[in-house]
Order: C-alpha cells, then sequence, then structure tokens
C-alpha cells in the first residue's frame, strides 16, 4: 500500500489544491467549504475560514449540531486514464501517514472512505465533523494547534507514483490573553477603558468589547456596537461554560454574566489601548466588564467593577474658577448688518445651501454659531468694536455673493487672471499691437494686395513696426497698428525667404518678443515689474496672555489657570496678504491676516464635591483619556511698509518691513465630550447646568486689539536667478523669499471689561511671494 497524503491551508482555502501524480499525470483538486448557515456550503474567506475553527464551533459540533461540518470538493483529473478501482481514506490528525496503524488510531480518526478512486472524476463533496478535526478521539478542548486532512490511497502495488507535497489547518478554541494594567476612569458624562497589551501572545488579541449595564437596575445601555465574539450558546444553544471573572459575581447584572449582546456598550481594535462609552448620566452607577476576542471569536472577560462619571474641570471652567471675567455674546450678523440687509440675506442664504451640501459647510455653520455671540458682546457700547466688526465681516460677505453668484472655477482662479492681468505694461501693449497688425496684414492682402512680393513687404513691415513697438511708451495701439501698414510697397524686400519652424506663419513668429527673464542674469533689478501685492505664509509659537489678567488667581507655582492647563506652547498658523498702493522709496500698502492657534490637553479629574483633585506635588489630577482644547481664530487689518531700496536700488536683497494693524480673534473652547464649554452663572447654577434647565456662559467669544511687527526678509532670487526666472515666466511672481519677524499682539478688548485676554509677544517665519 502506498499512502499520499493530502495537505490544504485556510490561507489558500478559496482557491482549488492540486495533487500533482508525477508518472500517471492526474491530479487530484481539492477545495475548501465551510456552511453558510442554510444546509449549504460556500468557499470563504481567510477570516471566515480561521472564524469557523473555534471554540463554538467545536462544541457544537461535538453536540452533533447542524452547521458545524465543513465540507471538500474533491475531483480527479486523470486526463482519460482509467486506474484500478482503488479505495481513498480520508483522515483527520496529525502524522496520518505513518505505517504504525496503531499509532493512526491514536492521533488520527478516520472520517469517510471512498471505495474508488475514479469516482473522484465526477466532483465529490465530504462533509467533516469540526470537533474531529480539531480532536480526533477527544472531546473538544482549549488549544491552539495544527491539523491537516490526509488521503491515504491504496494503489493495490500499481505503478501510479503519486507522491505530494501540501500544508495545513490552524484552529484555535484557546481563549485570548487579558490585557494588562487595566483602569476604569470615570469622565464627564462618559467614562473610558485603558490597558497595556497582554504580556504574552498580545497579537492573538484581534479585538476588545466592553459589557456595561447600570448598576442599580441591570438595565442595558441600549448601545449598539459590533459584536466580535461567538458563544456556543449563542450559536447552537449549548452553555460551554464560559463565564466574566468576577471579583463579586453576586451582583453581577445578568446581562453582562450572561454575555448578551444587548449589553455590549463599546468596541475597539486589539492594536488600541482604550475604549470610551459616552452618552451617560453624571452622579449614575455603572458596571462594567472588559472582554478581549481572538481571530476565532474566542473570548476572556473581566469584571472592572464599576464607575460613576463625574464632571471634569477643562479649561475654561478653571479660568472662570481662577477669577477670569470673560463672558460670552450674542447674534452677530444681524446686529452687524441689520435682519433684512443684503449683507446679512447673502449669509444666510450661503448658510442655508452650504450646510446642505456637505460635511465642509456643516462644519462653517456651526463653527460661526460657536462663535458669534462672542463677537457681539464686544459691540455692545462701543463704536469702534461695532464698526470693526463690520469692516471684518464685509470681505466674508461678499466672498459669500461672489460664491452664489459666479461658478466657483471662476473665484478660484482670479490669482491666476491677476497674475497675467498685471504684466500688462509696456512690452504687453506692445505684443498687443503686433498681434493685431498681424491680423490687419492678412485682412489688407484680402483687399488687394495679391502677389507674393507685395505679401513678403507686408511681413517685412510687421516685424520693423514690432521692433518700433517694443521701445516705444507713450504711443497708443492704433498708432503702432497704422506705422506698421502705411507704406508697404517702399519696404526692401530681402533676397532670401526666411524659413519658419512648426506651423508657425511670417506673422506669428515676428509677434513673438523675447520675454524680459530670458535675459536676467540676477543683478537686472531696475528692469523688473513693480510687485503690487505680497503673499506670506507664516508660523511661531503662541502663548495666549490669558494669566495676564488682572484678578486671575496663581497656584503656588505661579501659574495661571492657562499656563496650568496648557504647560507647553502650541503653533499659529497665520496667512498675510499685502496690497502696495504706494511705490517709492519702499512699499506702502494694506494688508490682512488670517491665522489659527489649536493647544489641548487632557481634563482635571474631580472628586465627590466637585472639586479639583491635586497630586501631592501641587498638580491637578488629570483624566488619563480626555481631553479638552483652547482654539484661536486671529484676523487683522492694519498697513505695511517694505523698505525694498536696498534690494531695488543696490543689489542687498534684504527687505526690512514693518507693520501695524487692528486685530479681532475668535475664540472658542472644547470640553472633553466635543461640546462647546460652559461655566455656571448666578441664574444658572451648576445643577441646573448640568441637568441641561438652562445655558451658562459659554466658552466662545471675540477680543478686539491691535498688534505691530517687524521683520527682516531674503529676497531668494539672489541666490538662484534660474529659478527666479522660472516663477516671473510660469507663475507671475516677482520676488519669493524667507522671512523672520517679531510680534507683538495686544489683544484685551481695547482695555475693556470682561474680555479674553489672547495676544502675546512671539516670533514667526515662513515664506512670502511678490506679484
Amino acid at each position: 500500500m502506498r499512502l499520499v497524503q493530502l495537505l490544504f491551508v485556510a490561507l489558500v482555502a478559496i482557491f482549488p489544491k492540486t495533487i500533482w501524480a508525477q508518472n500517471c499525470s492526474q491530479d487530484i483538486t481539492v477545495e475548501l467549504q465551510i456552511p453558510d448557515g442554510d444546509g449549504s456550503f460556500v468557499v470563504a474567506d481567510d477570516l471566515s475560514v480561521a472564524e469557523f475553527f473555534g471554540k463554538a464551533e467545536c462544541v457544537c459540533s461535538e453536540n452533533s449540531q447542524p452547521n458545524t461540518d465543513f465540507a471538500l470538493l474533491l475531483t480527479l483529473n486523470s486526463n482519460g486514464m482509467v486506474f484500478d478501482s482503488d479505495p481513498v481514506d480520508v483522515w483527520v490528525g496529525r502524522n496520518c501517514d505513518t505505517a504504525d496503524t496503531a499509532q493512526r488510531a491514536i492521533d488520527c480518526e478516520l472520517v469517510e472512505t471512498i471505495t474508488d478512486i475514479n469516482t473522484l472524476t465526477t466532483p465529490t463533496r465530504i462533509t467533516i465533523s469540526a470537533e474531529k478535526f480539531m480532536f480526533p478521539n477527544e472531546n473538544c478542548g482549549e488549544v491552539e494547534a495544527t491539523h491537516s486532512v490526509w488521503l491515504l490511497i491504496d494503489d493495490n502495488g500499481g505503478d501510479c507514483d503519486a507522491d505530494v507535497n501540501g500544508a495545513q489547518i490552524v484552529f484555535d478554541t484557546e481563549p485570548p490573553p487579558l490585557p494588562t494594567d487595566i483602569k476604569l476612569t470615570g469622565s464627564e458624562e462618559s467614562f473610558s477603558v485603558s490597558w497595556d497589551p497582554p504580556s504574552a501572545n498580545a497579537d492573538d488579541v484581534l479585538y476588545y468589547n466592553v459589557l456595561c449595564a447600570e448598576a442599580s437596575n441591570g438595565a442595558s445601555l441600549e448601545k449598539s456596537p459590533t459584536i466580535r465574539y461567538e458563544l456556543s450558546k449563542d450559536l447552537c444553544g449549548i452553555d460551554d461554560g464560559t463565564s466574566v471573572q468576577s471579583g463579586d459575581a453576586s451582583t453581577l447584572p445578568a446581562g453582562i454574566a450572561d454575555f448578551d449582546s444587548a449589553f455590549v456598550c463599546g468596541e475597539a481594535a486589539g492594536t488600541q489601548s482604550s475604549v470610551k462609552v459616552s452618552g451617560l448620566e453624571n452622579g449614575k452607577l455603572y458596571r462594567v466588564a472588559l472582554v478581549a476576542v481572538d481571530e476565532a471569536q474566542n473570548l476572556t472577560a473581566i469584571d472592572l467593577g464599576t464607575i460613576e462619571p463625574v464632571p471634569l474641570v477643562d479649561a475654561w471652567e478653571d479660568y472662570i474658577d481662577s477669577g477670569g471675567d470673560a463672558e460670552g455674546g450674542l447674534c452677530l450678523i444681524t446686529t452687524s448688518y441689520g435682519d433684512g440687509g443684503p449683507m446679512t440675506q447673502s449669509l444666510r442664504h450661503f448658510r442655508d445651501t452650504l450646510a446642505a451640501n456637505g460635511a465642509l459647510g456643516a462644519w462653517l455653520v456651526t463653527t460661526y454659531y460657536d462663535l458669534a455671540p462672542a463677537i457681539i458682546s464686544s459691540n455692545n457700547g462701543s463704536t469702534v468694536s461695532y464698526w470693526s466688526t463690520q469692516v471684518v465681516l464685509a470681505p466674508v460677505a461678499v466672498t459669500t455673493w461672489l460664491w452664489q453668484s459666479i461658478p466657483l472655477f471662476v473665484v478660484l482662479m482670479w490669482p491666476v487672471v491677476l497674475f497675467g492681468t498685471r504684466r500688462l505694461r509696456k512690452r504687453q501693449i506692445g505684443q498687443l499691437a503686433v498681434l493685431l497688425v498681424s491680423i490687419a496684414v492678412p485682412a489688407i492682402a484680402d483687399d488687394g494686395i495679391d502677389d507674393p512680393e507685395t505679401t513678403a513687404e507686408a511681413a517685412v513691415a510687421t516685424e520693423s513696426a514690432a521692433a518700433e513697438v517694443e521701445d516705444i511708451s507713450s504711443e497708443t495701439i492704433q498708432e503702432v497698428g497704422e506705422a506698421a501698414t502705411e507704406s508697404v510697397t517702399d519696404v526692401e524686400v530681402p533676397e532670401t525667404t526666411p524659413t519658419y519652424e512648426g506651423d508657425d506663419t511670417a506673422a506669428e513668429i515676428v509677434s513673438k518678443p523675447s520675454p524680459y527673464w530670458d535675459n536676467f542674469d540676477g543683478n537686472d533689478v531696475f528692469s523688473l515689474p513693480v510687485p503690487l501685492w505680497n503673499l506670506a505664509l507664516k508660523i511661531g509659537p503662541y502663548h495666549p496672555a490669558i494669566d495676564d489678567e488682572p484678578g486671575i488667581a496663581k497656584d503656588s507655582q505661579g501659574r495661571g489657570p492657562f499656563e496650568r492647563m496648557f504647560p507647553g506652547t502650541a503653533p499659529m498658523f497665520q496667512i498675510q496678504l499685502d496690497r502696495f498702493l504706494f511705490h517709492g522709496f519702499g512699499q506702502l500698502g494694506v494688508s490682512a491676516t488670517l491665522g489659527y492657534y489649536r493647544n489641548g490637553d487632557n481634563a482635571y479629574l474631580t472628586d465627590a464635591m466637585g472639586n479639583v483633585e491635586f497630586t501631592p506635588e501641587g498638580n491637578p489630577r488629570r483624566s488619563a483619556t480626555e481631553r479638552n482644547h483652547i482654539n484661536l481664530l486671529p484676523t487683522s487689518l492694519g498697513v505695511t511698509y517694505r523698505f525694498t531700496a536696498l534690494d531695488d536700488n543696490w543689489g542687498i536683497p534684504l527687505v526690512p518691513y514693518g507693520r501695524a494693524a487692528l486685530s479681532y480673534y475668535l475664540w472658542w473652547f472644547r470640553s472633553p465630550n466635543g461640546d462647546l464649554s460652559e461655566s455656571p452663572t448666578a441664574s444658572c447654577t451648576s445643577a441646573m447646568l448640568a441637568a441641561g434647565d438652562c445655558d451658562g456662559n459659554k466658552g466662545l467669544g471675540g477680543t478686539l486689539g491691535y498688534e505691530v511687527s517687524v521683520g527682516i526678509a531674503l529676497r531668494a532670487e539672489r541666490i538662484d536667478s534660474g529659478a527666479a526666472a522660472n516663477l516671473r515666466n510660469e507663475a507671475g511672481i516677482d520676488h519669493a523669499g524667507f522671512f523672520v519677524e517679531l510680534s507683538y499682539a495686544k489683544v484685551d478688548g481695547l482695555g475693556a471689561d470682561k474680555k479674553l485676554h489672547v495676544g502675546d509677544a512671539t516670533w514667526l517665519a515662513g515664506v512670502n511671494f511678490e506679484f
């Protein structure tokens, strides 16, 4: 008897597995199939195969429950050959090809006998019990191992040599390991479970689920995350004895003890280290368990006890508790432009159409309603603040009108148009005149100048006119055209007819003057166009001067609420656009800036009385996972002066500059749950605020102020004149370079009370483009 081994693996199970019979030119293909739940079989993907060979399937298969057998589809490709009626025995286990039949009976189990190998020329499906495959001659246990399916063929001493190579299937009925250092932390209307990876076999955990119930009555929280585990009692109604490791099983809610899917309240990937469950009530106890799940959907669960969501103290609340006086405000647009004004209507239409069309629009509208109330509060009783707000909002209103009235492509193309039209100076006028002349010449020919000699004379006349136009500054296009076409019969025709490349006509060729940058050598600063615009992109560290407000209490380490909550700096990003109105010994013009700043850190934990907890070192005790944020959106309008004479007149590529501007900084605070921060007021107590019965002092607003800056820029074309020429040629940029500046922003409401101080003295650096 020859024993032929057939092995197959889940990784390639969706493809037919071929057995090569080298001498007899026949092969057997094998396809692995798993039950589809309706009494049939399907070829499954790798994950489905891995999930099938788990503990739940094993227990149900051991009890002969339906849909627990998998199948092999065998096909013999005999290539027309007929074999002896050799039987084929199908075994499962390990090392089933041994000649020691006694040992084979221990390690393996016979599951099927095919009496005649020739019957496999018709595709034949055989079914195998999942439990027999994983535990031959045994009951289901908890182990991760590899077994194989073997085809043992008795060729009755024939000449067919069917030696083959193969692989194996991994099965897993062993529960995965639990993570280490598990922590359950109460937060604002939520709780978090955090952990460290398991100390061993961390890769065995594919998912985590969290089970939750109200501790007082065992009710479900009615969440709906994906359930990642599978139990035999859910699969076939047979309890396999899996339970929650609990310190107090007597009080464990039944829904958690039974792994009821209705009590699953959170999930995370195996590579994550925390899960947050939100939408809870502060002050209510919840019972929590953590479940680790592996690829075969086996699970291990541990009871984490109870947790009570508690209020956290965020930056805005700590600011108020430390003596801060800033307040929010009311509606912005209607108080600035009137309820029925055209600006108001334009902005409202923009809001309604954009918000309905995408996530970006919804975010913009939400941000407006977060910010607008605080801006209006600064307008009450302040003429300067009122008119400043209108000035700042005017470009926004105009932009929204353009957005709605003009195709978006046109709006986005305005910089390109600007780059092109600003260069329509003397040489462009000349080019335009030549173009007109080149068009006029064929028209003259159509009116009677038909012979080749006259046509050549007209072409030469056009060339002469082009050279002449290039040097004039006061003649009009009409005069140039007339000069180019008059007395064409007096022009001497060259003896040699010029040749041109491509499809260009003579008129087209002579209308192509050399651009000025083709001869730019890096020192020809006097012939360059005068820039009208400057665009600067900036970044630098920022630390709002919130702690400098009068009346702010400091802790024992001298820290105010902002430094205590956000001990480090965060970057400020800004974009500045200057429009130069006067040119003389430099550039003088108006400028506008728009920036963004965001800083975040974990919020403070509180005790049972709602007070911030402190470490022995005197630092606030922070939540492990819950972060809060402050955001700034700085805007400004001002005057800028750039001393360009060093470069323009003397070739020194340095441009000192200065700027003074009126500033308006929008600001808002976000609590750990993502909502706008609020603090209690005299008419809205903490209890009322927590119950949602009133609106507190919202952590949003706007502060008016001023800022000044000085800096120095380097025009980089002195470093690479070739790149500078390309910028002029392709993008219309006259100068590009780098800069660094010192900035001082006094943004405190111009000395008004109840305004958040958000200015800073800092430095910024970046790149700029003059065009």
